[in-house]
């Protein structure tokens, strides 16, 4: 029965690799995306951040701004953390490549 409940579906060498070439572009735009939303957010923090500084403004106008920019600081630093861990992911994982690469060339040279 395909495509039931507990069965795999067998995926060819060929899929694979295919497979794996779409999971990387898929993280790099992934990437490109966040570093476009943070530079946005910055630009957005320093509007606010205007605003909640104008002394033309009511307190109560002041608050507001400076509420909103508290937030987009979070969100900022929130996207700043994911972009940082997927930074260090894809480093383990080269380093892991490295290594395994080296081991299988020791083994060969033993």
């Amino acid at each position: 029965m395909r495509g039931g409940r507990g069965v795999t579906p067998k995926i060819s060498r060929k899929r694979a690799s295919l497979l794996e070439m779409i999971k990387k572009v898929k993280r790099i735009d992934t990437q490109t995306t966040r570093k476009t939303i943070i530079k946005h957010l910055k630009k957005l923090i320093k509007i606010a951040h205007n605003f909640a500084t104008d002394k033309s403004l009511s307190l109560k106008d002041r608050r507001e701004w400076a509420r909103l920019e508290a937030y987009l600081a979070q969100t900022l630093n929130s996207i700043a953390k994911t972009y940082d861990m997927m930074q260090i992911k894809r480093q383990v994982e080269e380093l892991k490549r490295l290594v395994d690469q080296e081991l299988r060339e020791g083994a060969r040279e033993a």
